[in-house]
């Protein structure tokens, strides 16, 4: 299994719900912000399913499942 530990500085693009991950983001559609340690959910105040990292939060992507989008 590939893990990386990534600062969120440096992860421009977003992650989907389901992608693999361990931090804390936040929802791109409301702003909701959430920990997670296993899986991105859908966001459970607007239902989006796009999240970013918060800012100065390092993360831990498992690369054989986190999606990834450039």
């Amino acid at each position: 299994m590939g893990i990386a530990i990534v600062d969120s500085a440096s992860a421009q693009s977003g992650f989907a719900a389901g992608a693999a991950a361990r931090g804390e983001f936040h929802c791109g559609g409301c702003g909701y912000g959430i920990s997670v340690r296993r899986q991105l959910p859908t966001c459970p105040m607007c239902r989006g399913t796009d999240w970013y990292p918060t800012p100065g939060r390092p993360l831990v992507l498992d690369l054989d499942r986190a999606n990834l989008e450039a």
